[in-house]
């Protein structure tokens, strides 16, 4: 795709632009074949550059390109800082996923840092730059493993498809699965699924650096991760080295410097986090050091220094926060007083909890780290429903999906490229932030190991959709605790959490409810700032009805995704995309699908027995609207 292509590229400089450096290959100068960066996720598409004519052409393309009205620094800029000297400006990309170097003397990008991540800001102090992001994996495996990979049933270690019965939505026996195949990506991290769902800050010399895209400590960058990155039960260990688990908090969106201190708001936890910086430290993983924390109102975003005081915009309460930087202490100042306090509606408390990371059991996961500003992280993620299985029934990870929008979801139903889920149904991310198997043992959210369901309340708990491993149904096999255990311990944690924040003790099913009434609600969509008289638009517009073209024909305005024509309750159809080895293992159930097989009935939504996707191979047409407010990852997978 054009957009996506372009995204990547430093008008000029080919030899700078990651469109050609993420796929050539390493022994080229390249990155496409390696596993814990910018790469290209199936390796290198030109073997041998020097020698290809489509290089060469694509290198006089971008050799030939002129940067349009303003300066080129790639998609869905956000913050800025000017180097000390003036001479070069740093903006942060959240579409791109790095920070564009700007010649101010000719007002020409010169180059990127890539940071595999949404950059929401970027501050200088002592001529290197601190970055705060989010996470650098996608969910995907950390490398690829050949036994996993196999296409050889008699391959014991062989990752299995999840076909089901297209009218239960049960898993079909083992011996009718079939390998799985080869991972659609790895992305250099342990973590797996929603479990890679992280919050950054990074340090990095930008006279040496050309990419932070992992977690290492090295001559020339530094980058830290949330300290419960490897907290809970169900989590990988020792992947990150321990002094690089250091981010208290969620969502880092600005920055503010006061001196050797930096100061970063954290939106989905509402605190702010000091850190001590010392870019001359003889241990790099010292150059910054973990300080205090602050709270603020709730949702706090932009910051500022005044003296000694930090001035706090909380997006979310419509308040300020002023915190004392002598006494720690913080006065919040509401400005919204004709209004009752947010959260006042279900519809907010709904959304309080999608941009929260505290009903979360690791506390540092929330919706829109992945559903960045309503719409999409620019990354392609490892998710439930391209999820595989092994012999023994246990979950494995390796397709890949596109993250779509959380804007206009009300008349995009039913929901997923899938097409199964109703706007009431966000109950499999809710469970994705807070797994079952997390309540195990002690979580960050708190030690709930005392508590045990009573004998008349086991049945009722079991039989719920969140006792289950939703993907493959194998139950919870051990005796202690048991499913009914976990799931009252996820209650239990669910509803003081609500309690404190919401006012009422609402445990998970009220919250499903609540983000379900806040996802069919969120209806904003961003005003297009294209020109609809200009030329090309009207161009481009004749040839989208075009029907010769067809576009229209799957993406029928006003909704642009067609919801209507497709003859089975799922609205999909065969892609016009080559499908991916991973793309169609598995025909997904919705949660109330598993739910009625499970004999469980939702008081507030008892008659929706769900759905389930009846053809693996067949997804529904995205919608297009709002598409160029989004990151350049387009298709089902995210590959274009």
């Amino acid at each position: 795709a054009f957009a996506a292509a372009s995204a990547h590229v430093v008008p000029g400089a080919p030899d700078a632009s990651w469109l050609l450096l993420a796929t050539t290959p390493e022994r080229a100068g390249g990155r496409a074949d390696g596993t814990d960066g910018y790469h290209h996720p199936g390796g290198a598409v030109f073997v041998d550059p020097a020698h290809d004519p489509d290089v060469a052409v694509l290198r006089a393309w971008i050799t030939a390109g002129q940067p349009g009205p303003g300066i080129s620094v790639g998609a869905q800029p956000r913050d800025l800082a000017l180097s000390s000297d003036g001479r070069t400006l740093y903006v942060a990309n959240t579409g791109s996923l790095d920070v564009a170097v700007v010649d101010v003397s000719t007002l020409r990008e010169r180059g990127r840092i890539a940071a595999r991540a949404p950059v929401s800001d970027v501050v200088e102090i002592d001529g290197w730059l601190v970055l705060t992001a989010l996470g650098v994996g996608s969910g995907h495996p950390k490398a690829h493993d050949a036994a996993r990979e196999s296409l050889d049933p008699g391959e014991p270690g062989a990752d299995l498809t999840i076909l089901r019965d297209p009218t239960t939505g049960r898993p079909l026996p083992l011996d009718q699965q079939r390998p799985a195949g080869p991972f659609a990506d790895v992305d250099g991290t342990a973590q797996e699924k929603f479990r890679d769902v992280s919050n950054d800050v990074v340090v990095l010399d930008p006279a040496a650096t050309t990419a932070v895209d992992r977690y290492a400590a090295t001559a020339g960058f530094t980058r830290y991760t949330s300290d419960t990155f490897e907290a809970t039960a169900g989590d990988a260990r020792g992947d990150v080295a321990p002094e690089l688990l250091a981010v208290v908090g969620a969502l880092p969106e600005q920055a503010a410097r006061d001196g050797d201190r930096i100061y970063v708001t954290m939106a989905g936890t509402f605190q702010v986090q000091e850190w001590v910086v010392d870019v001359a430290a003889a241990a790099p993983a010292r150059r910054l050091t973990a300080g205090r924390v602050f709270g603020t109102g709730l949702g706090p975003g932009g910051i500022a220094r005044a003296g000694r005081t930090l001035v706090v915009a909380d997006h979310l309460g419509d308040s300020v926060s002023f915190v004392d930087l002598d006494d720690g202490g913080t006065d919040t100042v509401t400005l919204a007083t004709s209004s009752p306090p947010y959260p006042a509606t279900d519809f907010e408390r709904g959304e309080l909890i999608g941009r929260s990371a505290l009903w979360s059991s690791d506390q540092d996961a929330t919706c829109v780290h992945c559903h960045y500003r309503d719409s999409s992280d620019g990354k392609a993620w490892s998710v439930g429903s391209v999820t595989a299985q092994s012999h023994d029934r246990l979950e494995r990870t390796g397709g890949s999906r596109e993250v779509p929008d959380l804007r206009d979801l009300f008349a995009e139903t039913p929901l997923l490229v899938e097409g199964v889920l109703a706007l009431a149904e966000p109950l499999g991310p809710i469970t994705d932030q807070a797994p079952l198997e997390d309540f195990a043992a002690p979580t960050p959210a708190g030690d709930f190991t005392g508590i045990f369901a009573l004998p008349e309340e086991a049945v009722a708990l079991a039989r719920s959709a969140h006792a289950t491993w939703q993907v493959s149904g194998r139950p919870w096999d051990a005796t202690s605790p048991t499913a009914a255990d976990l799931v009252k311990r996820r209650d239990t944690m669910f509803a003081q959490t609500s309690r404190r924040w919401l006012g009422a003790p609402y445990g998970l099913r009220e919250v499903q409810r609540l983000v379900g009434l806040w996802q069919g609600g969120e209806g904003r969509l961003l005003p297009d700032p294209e020109d609809a008289t200009d030329p090309m638009v009207a161009r481009g517009r004749a040839l989208f009805e075009s029907p010769a073209v067809g576009c229209a024909g799957c993406h029928p305005a006003p909704t642009f995704t067609d919801k209507v024509h497709p003859p089975n309750e799922n609205r999909a159809f065969p892609p016009l995309v080559t499908l991916g080895r991973r793309d169609a293992i598995h025909n997904v159930p919705s949660p109330s699908r598993i739910d009625a097989n499970a004999g469980y009935v939702r008081a507030w939504d008892p008659d929706d027995r769900g759905r389930v996707q009846q053809r693996a191979d067949q997804f529904v047409a995205p919608s297009l609207r709002g598409l160029w407010a989004r990151p350049p990852r387009l298709l089902h997978d995210g590959r274009a």
